[in-house]
This record gives C-alpha cells, sequence and structure tokens, in this order.
C-alpha cells in the first residue's frame, strides 16, 4: 500500500487544536498516523490509565512502563532521565511510538486497521508511518532531545 492510506482518521484535525495535550505542549503537528493510534487510546489525552486497576499505561499513545523501558532506548530517550511515557512532550512520545509493533496495542490497532487498511500489525508504527507516506522524517524522529522539568511531571524540549 502506498500513499496516505485511507487519509486523516475519522474525527483527526489536520492540525490539532493545542487542547488536546493536556501540559506545556500540544500533540499539534503529529502526522494523522499519530491520531489513529492515540485517539482510541487517550483521545490524545496525556493521562494515566487507572491504577487501581494495576494499569501503567500513560500519555498520548498509553504505554505502559515495561514497554516504554524497552522501547524508549531506541527512540534516542534515557529512561533515567525520562522513565515514564507521560513525562515526555508529544514528539518524544511519539517517536517512542514509532518503535513498538503496532500488535502491542489493542484499541489503537483498531484505529490504525481502520484508518489505514491492508497495513499489517507485525510492523512497527514507525514502518507503517513509511509505508503510508507519513515517515518523511520531520521533528518527531531520531534521538529525542526532551529533558525532565523539576517537580512536574512534564519534559519540556532541549532548546534548539
Amino acid at each position: 500500500m502506498t500513499g496516505r492510506g485511507a487519509g486523516r482518521p475519522a474525527g483527526a484535525p489536520a492540525s490539532a487544536p493545542g487542547n488536546l495535550f493536556l501540559g506545556a505542549t500540544s500533540a499539534q503537528g503529529l502526522p494523522p498516523l499519530a491520531y489513529a493510534l492515540g485517539a482510541p487510546e487517550s483521545g490524545m489525552r496525556n493521562i494515566h490509565s487507572d491504577p487501581r486497576l494495576g494499569e501503567t499505561s500513560q500519555g498520548l499513545f498509553q504505554i505502559n512502563d515495561a514497554t516504554w523501558r524497552d522501547f524508549a532506548p531506541k527512540a534516542g530517550v534515557d529512561t533515567n532521565q525520562i522513565p515514564h511515557a507521560m513525562q515526555a512532550d508529544p514528539a518524544t512520545q511519539w517517536a517512542v511510538a514509532q518503535q513498538i509493533p503496532l500488535n502491542r496495542w489493542t484499541a489503537g490497532m483498531r484505529g490504525v486497521m481502520a484508518a489505514y487498511p491492508g497495513v499489517d500489525a507485525r510492523m512497527t508504527v514507525g514502518q507503517i508511518a513509511q509505508q503510508v507516506g507519513e515517515g518523511d522524517g520531520g521533528p518527531f524522529r531520531g534521538a529525542a532531545t526532551a529533558q525532565p522539568v523539576a517537580g512536574t511531571g512534564y519534559v519540556a524540549p532541549a532548546p534548539g
């Protein structure tokens, strides 16, 4: 499959308003694939799952702590500095999400499969981004440059 597949997923704005990310920055600028994955998981909000149920999933893409520890280093994230997905800015969360095979999600996988029929759920989200024409690099690839902001749970991008 080439091109943009089914295009922007239902409900995903062409340009996301800043209020979709609860933090000092927004999810604005993330590609449609990020919305297909994140909207079913968190509504594109930087939230924590219900810890009363023993869950540790959090952030835009609801990445649990064990998965974060496994895949964040592949995106250049120091998990000693940023130990939880929710502490990372949207770009860093997206960079990590791209390292993870799509079949590691449930609701997000359904969202991506609906928006991009025919993608292989065994591929990483980054491989799918390349396949559907949304993997052109942009600010969301390569090593993360985020730094934690003490006491806030928020991680700000490094000065450019």
